[in-house]
C-alpha cells in the first residue's frame, strides 16, 4: 500500500526534459510530478530524504524506465536526494543523451532504475 501522497500540503514540482537547477520544489526533468517529503512521512518511510513522486507522464523517460507513483528517488547518479532542488541539479549535470541512475525506495524494497536523459 502507497503512503499518502504529501500534494495537499506541499506544491508539486513537474518534472519533464529541462531543469532549471533552482530551489527545492521547483525543477523540471524527465517526466515525473515530485515532492518534498515532510518529517513525518520520512521517518513513516524510514528514509533520511528524498523526492516523492506523485505522478509519471505518459510516454516520458521516466515512464518508459518504470517509476511509478509513490516511488521516492533517494539518489541520483551516486549522489543523495534529500528534495527535489537536489534531484533536479543532480539530472542537471548528466549531459543530454548520457544515462540517469536513480536509487528509488518502493514499497519497502529498494531498486536502480536508468534510463537516458
Amino acid at each position: 500500500k502507497l503512503a499518502r501522497m504529501p500534494g495537499e500540503d506541499n506544491q508539486p514540482a513537474r518534472l519533464d526534459r529541462q531543469s532549471s537547477g533552482g530551489p527545492a520544489g521547483k525543477e523540471d526533468i524527465l517526466g515525473m510530478r515530485v515532492a518534498p517529503m515532510d518529517r513525518a512521512l520520512r521517518a513513516r518511510l524510514d528514509v533520511e530524504g528524498g523526492a516523492m513522486v506523485l505522478g509519471v507522464d505518459a510516454g516520458s523517460p521516466a515512464e518508459r524506465a518504470g517509476m511509478q507513483r509513490g516511488d521516492v528517488i533517494v539518489r541520483c547518479n551516486g549522489q543523495a536526494v534529500r528534495d527535489p532542488g537536489q534531484l533536479g541539479a543532480a539530472v542537471a549535470k548528466t549531459a543530454p543523451g548520457s544515462t540517469v541512475r536513480l536509487l528509488v525506495q518502493r514499497e519497502g524494497g529498494r531498486a536502480f532504475v536508468a534510463f537516458t536523459r
